[in-house]
């Protein structure tokens, strides 16, 4: 099943594994587009699976222009806690817990020693102790634009967040062959990127492998 967006007054534009471009010359109809998404309204523009109507506050991680958008950690920070939460096991469990319980005994032996007036909760959060872990995410990569969506995708895949990761004016960032990569690693990784860009002229795509529609000032749409 494919989800399409559908940008009034054109025809409905599949949305796929991979990546997504949507080139807009109307400046306009690009930031009515743009708006949509952030407020999700969808005056100007629909997201659909099957002919029914998706939310983009579900659907949508809103990243929006690369240089200004959050991390990917920062974006995926509470499914890394879920996943990990999922993989330990309940032996894994139990030896944390009495471990908490041991520490916990540690600061309580103290705090009698030093006659202080003070108590330690006995309230056990297997959530806490993973926050207090400080999770990161290890990256061998730089700083480039084609290696932070790369960390974004590998993320959506290992968590397996089926969500489109949506991005303005990625053809700022990326040359021909970085969309060619974009395009391959995403439908590797079975992960969805839509990028809306204003442009002043359609862009070639990346030797078929990025679907790209093109509207141009007139409101008329053409696709590869």
């Amino acid at each position: 099943m494919k989800k399409f967006l559908t940008v009034f007054p054109n025809d409905p534009f599949p949305i796929i594994s991979g990546l997504n471009s949507i080139n807009i010359q109307n400046l306009n109809l690009f930031w009515n587009v743009v708006k949509d998404i952030q407020v999700g309204k969808q005056e100007f523009s629909v997201l659909t699976l099957d002919n029914h109507l998706l939310d983009y506050s579900k659907q949508l991680i809103i990243l929006e222009d690369l240089i200004n958008c959050p991390t990917p950690q920062t974006i995926f920070i509470k499914q890394i806690f879920k996943k990990l939460k999922k993989l330990i096991s309940d032996d894994a469990i139990d030896q944390i817990y009495l471990l908490d319980r041991k520490i916990r005994n540690i600061f309580k032996k103290e705090i009698f020693t030093s006659d202080l007036p003070l108590s330690i909760s006995d309230n056990w959060s297997l959530d806490d102790i993973i926050k207090l872990m400080s999770v990161s995410c290890n990256f061998d990569q730089g700083n480039t634009p084609l290696e932070i969506i790369s960390e974004f995708i590998d993320l959506s895949f290992c968590l397996d967040d089926r969500r489109i990761l949506f991005f303005t004016n990625l053809n700022r960032y990326l040359t021909k062959l970085d969309r060619k990569k974009i395009a391959h690693e995403c439908i590797s990784k079975n992960t969805v990127i839509l990028s809306i860009n204003l442009v002043t002229e359609g862009i070639e795509n990346a030797d078929n492998q990025e679907n790209v529609c093109f509207i141009d000032n007139d409101f008329v749409q053409f696709t590869n």
